[in-house]
C-alpha cells in the first residue's frame, strides 16, 4: 500500500513522466472499492455515468478507495451545471457538483474521498403548457 497523495502532486507526477495505473469501476461496491484501492492501484476512476451506484455508494466507495490508499477520480453522471475542485484548510481534497436539474437537483460537497455535505435545490420552473382555445365567439348559420 502506498500513500495517499493530493491531486495537484498527482498531476505533478503524471507531468514528470511517472507512469500511474489505474481501473475505471463500474461496481456499485465500497467494498471492491477498497480491495482494488489496496491492490497497489493508483488510481481509481469511479463511473457513475456508466454504473449503478447512487450518491450515497459513491460516498461510500470514495472513502474506500481513501482508506485503501489510491487516488479517487469521479466520472458524473449527466451534466453538471458547475464542478469546482480545491483543497480546504486542512489540505484535503474538496469537490463541489452543483446539478440544477435531473433526477436529484442539489450541491453536493465531497471532502477528503467523502460526502460532506448534500443541499436539495428547487428544480427550474417547467415550460407552461399551451392553453385550449375557449372560443366564446357564436357560430351564425350559414348563408343560403
Amino acid at each position: 500500500m502506498h500513500g495517499s497523495i493530493s491531486g495537484a502532486e498527482f498531476k505533478k507526477q503524471l507531468r514528470g513522466g511517472t507512469t500511474k495505473l489505474g481501473l475505471f469501476l463500474n461496481s456499485h461496491s465500497p467494498t471492491v472499492a477498497e480491495q482494488l484501492a489496496h491492490s497497489g492501484y493508483d488510481w481509481l476512476l469511479v463511473d457513475t455515468q456508466h454504473g449503478p451506484m447512487g450518491h450515497e455508494s459513491l460516498s461510500a466507495m470514495l472513502a474506500g478507495v481513501a482508506n485503501g490508499g489510491a487516488t479517487s477520480i469521479v466520472r458524473v453522471a449527466g451534466y453538471t451545471d458547475r464542478g469546482e475542485i480545491g483543497a480546504n484548510e486542512r489540505g484535503q481534497r474538496s469537490v463541489t457538483l452543483t446539478y440544477m436539474s435531473g433526477a436529484r437537483p442539489g450541491i453536493y460537497r465531497f471532502v477528503g474521498g467523502r460526502l460532506a455535505s448534500m443541499e436539495r435545490v428547487a428544480e427550474p420552473p417547467q415550460p407552461k403548457k399551451p392553453q385550449k382555445s375557449t372560443n366564446t365567439a357564436k357560430k351564425t348559420a350559414p348563408r343560403q
